[in-house]
């Protein structure tokens, strides 16, 4: 596998640090994952997004971790989430037109743990081009936000011990979404200390069989 280290400028003129992970084989699949929030020590080296980076790696999928704004290497401060959407917009475009990874046949799939999922479901509604993606531990979402863009399958996963009540808000977003959609509910709470083997693993099986 080879890691690539960069940072890249978007539109705002904000510089995100990023790190894209090849794996040995030639892939036109890769991942996008984003991290917890960045107000309570969300980044990038999460020890959940990078387990699941890893599993995803392994099975011949391409992975791109990044920091949001104003975490790290990545300029620019907190944007109460909607300036992070654009930050994840603005790298998932970043993948499909950047000479390392482009592939006319490209798959991009999106993950997201915590506040990270909820950035990755608003950006799934409003970004077309995604082929699946998976909402781990998601926080609660507002009321009346309109996810009927958001056709592509999904899986949504929580610990049914999680101190934010994720797996509520878990099925509350399943009777909402169109489908193709699947939970699954683990014995564990937000942070994972004792399931994230498994989960993770049921993670990348759904991105290896949605991409």
């Amino acid at each position: 596998m080879s890691e690539h280290r960069n940072i890249i400028t978007i539109s705002e003129g904000i510089q995100i640090e990023t790190e894209i992970v090849l794996p040995e084989a030639d892939t036109h699949r890769v991942v996008v994952l984003c991290h917890p929030h960045p107000l309570y020590g969300g980044n990038m080296d999460n020890s959940v997004i990078i387990s699941s980076s890893a599993k995803l790696n392994h099975s011949g999928i391409a992975t791109v971790r990044f920091n949001f704004r104003g975490v790290g290497g990545s300029s620019g401060i907190y944007a109460e989430g909607k300036g992070e959407v654009r930050d994840t917009i603005e790298v998932i475009k970043h993948v499909v037109s950047s000479p390392t990874l482009s592939n006319t046949n490209i798959s991009i799939g999106l993950l997201g743990y915590s506040f990270g999922a909820k950035v990755a479901l608003s950006v799934a509604s409003q970004y077309m081009g995604l082929k699946s993606v998976a909402l781990i531990s998601p926080p609660d979402m507002e009321k009346g936000f309109d996810f009927s863009a958001v056709t592509m399958p999904k899986l949504l996963v929580a610990g049914e011990e999680d101190q934010f009540d994720a797996h509520k808000s878990v099925e509350s977003l399943e009777s909402n979404l169109p489908k193709p959609s699947e939970i699954k509910i683990y014995p564990d709470d937000h942070f994972w200390l004792n399931q994230v083997e498994k989960m993770t693993r049921d993670v990348n099986d759904f991105f290896v069989d949605s991409l």
